[in-house]
């Protein structure tokens, strides 16, 4: 008998979850859910021990990268701006006091 490959990886539904988490309660082995919902082994083994800290079977939120700028800085830059809608970039960089990027300013 032929097994078919996984599916490519991809985040796995709520649902999909659920199914994972009903067949693990019901008593079956991770290695025959992988099997039966055609999902790697390790994608069962990390659903299965992450499943107390997924509320209804949402994904917890990715903290992501920090900002490099706070929004106190960025309501400064608008108010100067406002004041002087044509200001340099130069001159406004020096007038806020503040290190800023060209990606700050878009």
């Amino acid at each position: 008998m032929w097994r078919t490959l996984p599916e490519p990886s991809s985040e796995l539904t709520p649902f999909k979850r659920g199914v994972v988490i009903g067949y693990a309660g019901a008593g079956v082995r991770a290695s025959q859910i992988a099997i039966a919902l055609n999902l790697p082994k390790s994608t069962v083994r990390d659903t299965l021990r992450n499943a107390p800290q997924r509320p209804q079977g949402f994904s917890i939120a990715r903290i992501g990268r920090p900002l490099e700028h706070l929004e106190r800085d960025e309501r400064t830059l608008l108010r100067i701006v406002y004041i002087n809608p044509r200001i340099t970039y130069n001159k406004l960089a020096f007038k806020a006091g503040l290190p800023i990027s060209q990606s700050m300013l878009h």
